[in-house]
C-alpha cells in the first residue's frame, strides 16, 4: 500500500511539472492594459485572451518553446519561454503605424461630398442564426465596386437577441482577393471592439476616424472574444449556442460569399456551399 501511495505521489509529481502556468498583463506604451489581446503558444493552437484590463493566464507544456503576444493595432511580439522568469509577466507591445489615418481630416462628416453609400446590402432579412466558438472569425465577402477609394464610415451587423447580445465582438476588415476571395491584409486601423444591448438589431460600429480607404474588394469579419459571457467555460454546461452574442444570417447575398478563421490559428476556410450568410454591411463616402 505504501509503494503504491509512493508511485501515485511521483505521477502526479510529474503530471503537475509537464505543465506551467503563466500569468502576466499585456500592456501598450503608456502602460494600459490591452483588452482581448492574444496569448499563444507558437507552433500550437493554444492561446488565451487577456481580459479588459490586459491580464491573462494560460498553462503551457513543458515541451512549449515560445509565447507569442499580439492584437489588432500592435506589433506581435514573442519571448521565449527560457526567458520568462517566475511571477508576474509584463508585455509591452508597440503600436502599429497605421498609414492610413495620416490625412484624418478625410474621415471627418465635414469633408463629405454626398450622402453616405452601402456597400453589401442594408437591406436583409433574417434567415437562420450563428453560434460560432470563441475566437473564431466569421465573415463575408462584399465587391467594394463602385465605392474603391472612398473612406468607410461604418460596419453594420445585425446581432439577434439569442444569448448574451450585449457580450463583446471584435470586428475585421481586411482587403480581399477577387477571384479566391479570401482576405490579404487587416486594414482595420486598431481594436474595434463592439456590442449590441438588447439584441434583434443592428449594431452600427463607426470607422470614422480610422480613414480606411477601400479597395477593390473586402471581407468584413465578426470575432467572437472572452469575457462579457464569452467564456469557454460556457461549453463544458451543455449550452455552446448561447456563449454569447449570436450574429444573424441572410440568404439575401448569396452562396459562396462568407469565409471562417479559427481559433488562435492562421490558415483559413474559403467559402463553402451552405446558403445562409452573416448579416453585415457597410456604409462610405467619396
Amino acid at each position: 500500500m505504501r509503494y503504491l501511495y509512493l508511485l501515485l505521489c511521483l505521477f502526479l509529481s510529474t503530471a503537475s511539472s509537464a505543465q506551467k502556468d503563466i500569468h502576466g498583463k499585456i500592456v501598450d506604451s503608456e502602460k494600459k492594459g490591452v483588452a482581448y489581446a492574444i496569448v499563444q503558444v507558437v507552433g500550437s493552437g493554444t492561446g488565451v485572451y487577456t481580459d479588459e484590463q490586459g491580464n491573462f493566464k494560460i498553462s503551457i507544456n513543458a515541451d512549449a518553446q515560445k509565447l507569442a503576444f499580439y492584437c489588432m493595432g500592435y506589433e506581435r511580439r514573442e519571448i521565449p519561454l527560457s526567458e520568462i522568469k517566475t511571477g508576474e509577466l509584463i508585455v509591452a507591445l508597440k503600436e502599429k503605424i497605421n498609414e492610413l489615418a495620416e490625412v484624418s481630416v478625410e474621415a471627418k462628416a465635414s469633408q463629405r461630398s454626398g450622402k453616405s453609400k452601402i456597400i453589401g446590402k442594408s437591406k436583409l432579412k433574417v434567415g437562420g442564426e450563428m453560434y460560432m466558438n470563441v475566437g473564431t472569425e466569421y465573415g463575408i465577402f462584399l465587391d467594394t465596386k463602385g465605392g474603391k477609394n472612398g473612406i468607410l464610415e461604418e460596419v453594420v451587423v445585425y446581432v439577434t437577441a439569442t444569448g448574451i447580445p450585449d457580450s463583446r465582438f471584435r470586428i475585421h476588415i481586411y482587403d480581399a482577393d477577387a477571384r479566391s476571395r479570401l482576405p490579404i491584409n487587416d486594414i482595420s486601423g486598431g481594436n474595434i471592439i463592439a456590442h449590441a444591448e438588447k439584441g434583434n438589431e443592428w449594431v452600427k460600429i463607426n470607422v470614422r476616424d480610422k480613414n480606411i480607404k477601400i479597395p477593390d474588394a473586402i471581407i468584413v469579419s465578426v470575432e467572437w472574444i472572452s469575457d462579457y459571457g464569452n467564456n469557454l467555460s460556457i461549453q463544458s454546461k451543455g449550452v455552446m449556442k448561447y456563449q454569447g452574442q449570436v450574429i444573424g444570417l441572410t440568404t439575401d447575398y448569396g452562396a459562396q460569399s462568407k469565409y471562417v478563421k479559427f481559433i488562435f490559428q492562421d490558415n483559413l476556410q474559403a467559402a463553402n456551399n451552405e446558403w445562409l450568410v452573416p448579416m453585415i454591411y457597410c456604409t462610405y463616402h467619396k
